[in-house]
């Protein structure tokens, strides 16, 4: 979910010690409250990062684990 963005913009998940993914998965709107689902494989470490084109408040729900 995110949300409180003063202007459009978009939000990028991906895997820690991996390259960043050339486009955003969720698109923000200025003014808006945006919920997806977005599977994210996580990094060997357990961990992913995350970056918003815009300063804008990231809220992330764990809702699954799936193991190999």
């Amino acid at each position: 979910t995110a949300g409180a963005a003063p202007t459009s913009g978009g939000v990028t998940l991906w895997p820690t010690a991996t390259s960043r993914p050339a486009a955003p998965q969720v698109a923000v709107r200025s003014g808006e409250l945006t919920s997806c689902l977005v599977p994210c494989p996580l990094g060997a470490d357990g961990s992913l990062q995350v970056q918003t084109s815009v300063a804008t408040r990231v809220r992330l729900d764990i809702v699954a684990w799936l193991s190999p």
